[in-house]
């Protein structure tokens, strides 16, 4: 449990939030909670987090002492009765803990909490109060049948319309909406941001993700490491990354690499047979890490961040790794292309594209003279733009704090 905070740190004009997430997990939005959460907490606001699940960002918010309430039957999959359960879980969570500002995450608690928290600040009387939605991606842009994009358009719409600000993380998603009846007035561009944090150096980082032995043998081999951090989800595009590096390999045979991805979820099993099923890059050589704590502390394990997603919002792992002075290939998903620009602080790729993972290797691998450049330059417009520092100030605005 975290000291209290100090009176020199209290905001003059302090609020009741309560954020609201799906699930529990040390993702994306989880970690935009979290950090969000523990500030305004230290800035001397009042704040709660309401999850679904008991994973590690129930365990990291109660480390630092940030009340947490428990959403019975939360959970990312759409099932009628589990959603009137959790309507009602949250709409009882709103009207005990009389929150001024109710800051949703996820898209499904985005359009719920939305109609939850009208009506009980309406029952409560709570005229002043405040619904915030975060946007970490849209739901429409993940590989669907066209019926359910229809669909999840409209119910996205509705999360916007029922809310009061929706906070979209880059120019490109503001611009899947501009169409949107009724509702250009909700939208705000608050992109992520990195806060400091700590790089463990390469060899003890790779030690602890693939054990000694095999960190100093590929050390030694002079071997290039290639890493990602994510969720095991379709949506990362993992099979396209692990496509790629087997064709990279088949044209160079004689180059060493080897793929290391820090994450859990639901495609593990999968991914593990594609692993077996490679013909080039050997099976040894990719290692599936699991969750790990404070994964970005790891990235400094990597001589190459590599992100594959076929959806994305603005992704901090991207982020944190361009802060730690390592290299990344992206695919040019969500608001990606506004943080990368292609040769020149990154290399951006077209997704669910193995062939363009295996050109963008190639061509680092014909001119190494370009990766400090790249690196210098985004490291230097994530301090410019991406600071999380500067995302803290727009969003108090936005709470209408100090």
């Amino acid at each position: 449990m975290k000291e209290k905070t100090s009176p020199t740190e209290q905001s003059h004009n302090p609020k009741k939030i309560l954020f609201i997430i799906t699930k529990s997990n040390f993702g994306g939005a989880q970690r935009y909670v979290f950090e969000l959460a523990t500030r305004l907490k230290k800035d001397g606001h009042t704040v709660a987090v309401a999850l679904g699940g008991n994973g590690a960002l129930k365990t990291k918010l109660e480390e630092e002492g940030v009340e947490v309430f428990s959403i019975a039957g939360a959970q990312r999959d759409i099932s009628i009765t589990k959603e009137i359960q959790v309507l009602w879980n949250i709409f009882s969570i709103i009207r005990r803990y009389k929150p001024t500002i109710v800051h949703l995450n996820s898209p499904k608690i985005g359009g719920l909490g939305a109609v939850a928290a009208r009506v009980a600040y309406f029952l409560n009387r709570t005229k002043s109060g405040k619904i915030i939605y975060t946007n970490h991606g849209w739901p429409f842009n993940e590989p669907r049948p066209e019926w359910q994009q229809i669909i999840i358009r409209i119910f996205s719409w509705l999360t916007v319309f029922l809310g009061g600000t929706t906070i979209v993380l880059g120019e490109t998603e503001r611009n899947d909406v501009r169409s949107w009846p009724f509702v250009q007035n909700k939208f705000v561009i608050i992109p992520n941001g990195v806060s400091t944090f700590n790089v463990i150096d390469k060899k003890t980082a790779l030690s602890r993700l693939v054990g000694e032995k095999k960190a100093e043998e590929w050390i030694a081999e002079k071997r290039l490491i290639i890493g990602t951090i994510s969720e095991l989800h379709k949506n990362k595009g993992l099979t396209f990354a692990l496509e790629g590096l087997n064709s990279y390999i088949e044209q160079y045979p004689t180059q060493k690499i080897a793929y290391v991805i820090i994450g859990e979820g639901e495609e593990r099993t999968e991914l593990e047979s594609i692993i077996k099923k490679l013909s080039h890059l050997h099976p040894e050589h990719v290692v599936l890490a699991g969750q790990i704590p404070e994964a970005r502390e790891y990235v400094g394990a990597f001589d190459l961040f590599l992100l594959s997603s076929v959806k994305e919002g603005l992704p901090f792992a991207l982020l944190e790794a361009g802060s730690a002075g390592v290299p990344v290939i992206s695919t040019s998903v969500g608001g990606i292309p506004e943080v990368i620009q292609n040769l020149e602080n990154g290399i951006l790729i077209a997704p669910r594209r193995p062939q363009e993972i295996k050109n963008a290797l190639v061509y680092l691998n014909e001119h190494p003279e370009v990766l400090d450049i790249m690196i210098t330059n985004f490291k230097k417009k994530i301090e410019q733009k991406y600071n999380f520092e500067l995302i803290v100030v727009d969003i108090k605005k936005l709470y209408g704090t100090n």
